[in-house]
């Protein structure tokens, strides 16, 4: 068996929940802190100011002191302002004392939904936002994540493909923050089936999987019925 990639031995870092208790806002939002090599560029630049302003004619003229514009503020969207605002609960349309068409939940622990309900529970379209900074956009059934939707993860990675009763399972791509990406199948959040997983470097190993484990090399000659068939049979064991 050739030398493949560590993460094919083992559950990814990736799917293990970031700590932390907030939501994390969109870098635009945030402060950017001046760093060491902005402050030796401003330093020298600052010093070059002053001595040309030595150099300029003095004069008793007091200059017309300009009011100084207000200091503008990131804008915040409605989305964010509603889970700054909202107090746990629940918020939207009901039927007979029970959550039905649109609404938004807000949970204790800080988790946020805004989707659609169905006798109570998430049903249909809907995004989740988990008080640790992931976000879910897709589709629910009974409660759980099943269908077509994203996971977008604080640390940059995400996963864009099937979920099945709240599990990764199906057809997905997952891009991993040191640029590798898989595509291909998967069952309970590991790769299953048959995929392709693509290295940062360009390199890439087409193969069928089994809980995360090569099981067979594809080479691109053999792209036959019988490897098509292999996902049956993973299952079937």
């Amino acid at each position: 068996m050739p030398q493949t990639d560590a993460r094919i031995n083992g559950y990814r870092e990736d799917y293990k929940k970031p700590e932390g208790e907030l939501i994390e806002l969109p870098e635009k939002y945030k402060k950017k802190k001046k760093t060491q090599q902005n402050q030796k560029i401003e330093k020298p630049v600052q010093e070059q100011h002053a001595a040309i302003e030595q150099q300029l004619p003095k004069t008793d003229e007091k200059p017309e002191k300009k009011p100084e514009a207000p200091e503008a503020k990131p804008a915040v969207t409605p989305k964010e302002k509603t889970i700054e605002k909202l107090k746990p609960g629940y918020y939207g349309e009901t039927m007979n004392g029970i959550r039905e068409g649109k609404g938004k939940l807000v949970l204790e622990n800080g988790d946020f939904y805004d989707g659609d309900w169905e006798n109570g529970k998430k049903q249909g379209h809907g995004i989740y936002i988990y008080s640790n900074g992931i976000k879910y956009n897709g589709t629910w059934n009974n409660d759980r994540m099943d269908g077509y939707g994203s996971l977008i993860f604080p640390n940059g990675s995400s996963y864009y493909g099937e979920f099945s009763e709240g599990e990764i399972t199906g057809n997905g791509t997952f891009k991993y923050t040191d640029k590798a990406e898989y595509s291909g199948g998967w069952k309970n959040g590991k790769w299953h089936g048959r995929g392709c997983f693509k290295l940062a470097n360009g390199k890439e190993i087409n193969a069928v999987f089994a809980d995360q484990q090569v099981v067979a090399l594809i080479n691109d000659d053999e792209k036959s019925d019988d490897d098509l068939d292999s996902d049956s049979d993973l299952d079937s064991d």
